[in-house]
């Protein structure tokens, strides 16, 4: 059977009928004390699937979930088709968006400070608000992300937030969440790198700058400790001079927030264990390349993984074309715990939900995946309890696609951020509108 254009145009038109003729097509009445969505299938991730479920929001928070709910008069009823699925609004743990919006222009980049130490940053001063890339991410179904810091040794403190909001101030509902270290290459570049204005410092110049990175490094934590010690023992005294780099730093010694120690290859893990092992920290790791490799003394540890993307290529000209796209197959096998993330960036962000699916086409559960960009992310990022799934007393956070959340071909059609709707206009969306009617 021959396809033409004017078959697929019907099969798509007759696939989106059943969610578009329903109440999600218009905007949705919010002036009643709460919403009921019937119909739709809802993949709450921390428990079942439910099909034909119903879900009743009330203010932020969800009121409740399941089968057989008894709707409230004076709740507004959005009937949902069973093609319809409702899912928990994504998390990218390991964002740039908000402060890169055109990287060739440098008055709209924010993203890394210029000297190696600066523990003291606080990411979310520096979140433009109305970058559109916020907007565009959005609309694919990532409605949370973590800001980090970039630049340096010690970056500083990351910040989670959610996608809607005049100011930073209305976006931030966690800082701070994690310290940020960027671990110093540990081997020496025989390739030329890839920026054409970057050149290749020789093996002893490369050694060197390592090696003076790494004392920077252990003389950060060491002065901190001994300022924190000080501070403790002279709290009234007027001597002490108040160091904000080192104020920083305290909840990572208190175990109040994690360290998040950004590490690709075998030796800058093991070089990051032998660092936190010998200071008694709480530490993440964080892009975690090579962590499949090194799946033994994570797991003996606990280390939690924020794995920096699946889409990528071996970072070895020797390695299996497949060593990224299984990275978290090996870790969900070995049971270490871990989130997929889209690895920086600002513009890209919006392709979170395939990253997860190549995970997918590699031997990781589709269950699992869409944990890992949801319930997973929020654990690593302590947020768990008010983000990640869909439950009774949670953040109304969600969103309603017309597929599968990991297939490129599925839409998101509505979303909620603590309960309300968001609009899900973008550039690309007037861009396709402007050049489609050329």
């Amino acid at each position: 059977m021959k396809w033409n254009w004017i078959t697929n145009a019907v099969l798509l038109f007759v696939g989106l009928l059943p969610v578009l003729t329903g109440a999600t097509s218009n905007q949705i009445d919010q002036s009643g004390p709460g919403l009921a969505f019937v119909g739709a299938t809802v993949h709450t991730v921390s428990g079942q699937t439910i099909p034909n479920a119903t879900l009743l929001i009330r203010g932020k928070l969800v009121e409740d979930v399941g089968t057989g709910i008894e709707i409230p008069d004076d709740y507004c009823i959005v009937k949902l088709s069973p093609q319809a699925k409702i899912y928990p609004g994504l998390i990218d743990a390991d964002s740039d968006i908000g402060r890169i919006e055109i990287g060739s222009v440098r008055g709209t980049v924010d993203s890394s400070e210029v000297d190696d130490i600066h523990p003291d940053v606080m990411t979310e001063r520096s979140i433009n608000a109305d970058s559109e890339h916020i907007k565009v991410t959005r609309s694919n179904g990532v409605l949370l992300s973590n800001s980090v810091p970039r630049g340096g040794v010690i970056a500083g403190a990351s910040a989670l937030l959610q996608h809607k909001g005049w100011n930073w101030q209305d976006m931030v509902v966690k800082s701070p969440v994690g310290l940020h270290v960027f671990w110093p290459q540990m081997t020496v570049k025989t390739e030329k790198p890839d920026d054409p204005y970057e050149e290749l410092k020789s093996p002893e110049d490369q050694l060197k700058e390592r090696d003076e990175k790494l004392e920077l490094l252990q003389e950060a934590f060491d002065e901190s400790k001994a300022y924190l010690t000080a501070q403790q023992d002279h709290q009234k005294s007027t001597f002490l001079k108040v160091d904000p780099r080192w104020l920083a730093m305290k909840p990572v010694f208190d175990k109040k927030i994690p360290l998040i120690i950004h590490a690709k290859t075998v030796k800058q893990i093991k070089a990051s264990l032998q660092f936190t092992q010998e200071r008694n920290l709480d530490f993440v790791l964080a892009g975690g390349a090579d962590a499949w490799r090194m799946t033994s003394a994570l797991k003996s540890r606990d280390i939690s993984v924020i794995l920096e993307g699946i889409l990528g290529m071996p970072h070895r000209d020797w390695e299996p074309y497949d060593v990224t796209y299984t990275n978290a197959t090996r870790l969900f096998k070995a049971g270490i715990r871990f989130c997929i993330s889209n690895g920086g960036g600002a513009s890209n962000n919006r392709n979170l939900p395939y990253h997860a699916a190549k995970a997918v086409a590699f031997g990781l559960p589709k269950e699992e995946a869409v944990r890992s960009i949801t319930l997973s992310a929020a654990e690593i990022l302590q947020v768990s309890d008010r983000y990640g799934s869909i439950e009774k007393g949670k953040e109304a956070t969600f969103i309603i696609t017309d597929g599968d959340i990991l297939d490129i071909r599925s839409h998101v059609i509505k979303a909620f951020i603590a309960g309300q709707e968001i609009d899900l206009d973008d550039r690309h969306k007037r861009l396709y509108e402007r050049y489609r009617k050329r």
